[in-house]
This record gives C-alpha cells, structure tokens and sequence, in this order.
C-alpha cells in the first residue's frame, strides 16, 4: 500500500554501508550511558520548542521533518512525537488515523495542543503515553499495527533503540514502513570530536546520546533497509524501512 518514495534533501547522500565501519574516532567511553530521560523531558516540555527551534533554525533540520512528513499515511505512529515539531508539517488527507506515543505526559500534552490547534477537526488520533521499548505490551490488547511507524530525533534518547526498532518492525501492516530522522556519529572526524566533547553535557542537560552509531544500531536491528540518507556533514541520519520478510 506505500507510494513511491521520494528521496530526502539533496545533503551529503552517501552510501552508508561504505562507511559504517570506518571510524577511527570511536571511542566507547564517548558515548553516554542508556538511561531513562522521561524526567528530563518533564521538565524540558515547557519552553523545549523555543531552545529546540533556535538550534534547528538555519539547519535545514525543517526540510528533513517535511521529508518524514509526506511519507506518514494511513495509519501512522509516531514514536517519541516530543511537544509535536511535526505535527504543522502533515498532509492529513493521506492519513487515516495517527497516534502519537511519548514516555512525557506533558510532552504528549504539548503535542496535543498542537495538533488541536492545526487540526481542530480531525477525530482519529490519540496519545499514548509510554516508551518503544513498551510497544508489544501497551498493542497487546488492541492489536493495533500501522502502516508508517515514524520517528525524528527519539532513538538518541531511549535506553534500548535496537530493541526499540524491532518492535516498530512488529507492528507494521504489511507493506508498511517505517521512517527515521536522526542525529549521531558523523562521517567526519572533526564533528565527531566535537560531538564526542560535548555528548556527555548534551545527555545531562537534553537527555540526549547525540553520537551513537545510527547505523550501527539500525543493522542490529535486523530491518531492510529500503533508503538511506544523510546530511549536515553526515550527522544526520534518514532512513526508510522495512520487515526484511516483507515482499512488498
């Protein structure tokens, strides 16, 4: 049922899978610890657009959420929605329903708010509290899948994105899809330092892991990959993918 994909911004593509495993930078001892950063997130709802808008503000971080926005039909999750960054972005008559998942109920709260004000009228969406590590058990009773499972930003802070990314997989209808926006390890050394240098502040203040391998992990994962891409000197990651049993 998924249209034909669109490719992302024209930003530093790469093939990925050159490259994964070539980064003499790497140092396990950068790379903050898992940690559950629903508390942060508490605390950062209030005001988080306005400190989130100044750093993607002359980025291009707005052409990647439209990307992953035009990708979101029928019935769509989007994981980790945060105060709903995307929620301007959605082109509802393509969209049967949505339901918008976050570990922060006041992050769900602000998604909530913005979604009425942009979409007073539309009935079929729902907030969900929770995190992807929880997906299996909190769709155990209802059985519910999706057609486009999505994500922007969300896997830097949870404690186990693998597992994360399997249960996306799950749940996915079949020919469904799942779309990735995210930040981490770049293909440049010198940003690499420099989110090495800062990762363990940004985890603290943001609870943020801006420097895990995203690839990495998504190969662990075990999904097909169905398009890749990256850009902002190779720190941001974009992808599109699949069930690897999936024939369609």
């Amino acid at each position: 049922m998924y249209s034909t994909l669109k490719n992302a911004p024209d930003q530093d593509s790469l093939p990925l899978k050159k490259i994964r495993d070539v980064d003499p930078t790497y140092d396990e001892a950068n790379i903050p610890a898992p940690a559950d950063t629903t508390d942060i997130y508490e605390l950062l709802a209030e005001g988080y657009d306005e400190k989130i808008g100044r750093e993607e503000f002359g980025t291009g971080i707005k052409s990647w959420r439209k990307w992953m926005a035009r990708k979101m039909q029928g019935d769509v999750l989007e994981i980790a929605c945060g105060t709903g960054r995307n929620v301007p972005l959605l082109y509802l008559p393509q969209i049967s329903s949505i339901t918008y998942l976050d570990p922060s109920k006041s992050m769900l709260e602000e998604t909530s708010a913005c979604f009425q004000k942009n979409f007073p009228h539309f009935r079929k969406v729902q907030y969900v509290q929770g995190k992807a590590e929880e997906l299996l058990d909190l769709t155990a009773k209802s059985r519910q899948r999706f057609d486009v499972i999505c994500e922007t930003f969300g896997i830097c802070s949870q404690q186990d994105p693998v597992k994360s990314l399997q249960n996306m997989g799950k749940l996915l209808n079949p020919g469904g899809r799942i779309v990735l926006v995210e930040h981490g390890r770049s293909n440049w050394g010198f940003v690499n330092k420099v989110l090495d240098k800062h990762a363990h502040k940004r985890s603290e203040n943001f609870g943020c892991r801006w420097n895990l391998d995203i690839g990495k992990i998504v190969d662990e994962s075990g999904l097909e990959i169905v398009e890749e891409k990256r850009g902002q000197f190779g720190s941001t990651w974009a992808f599109v993918l699949k069930n690897s049993s999936d024939p369609y």
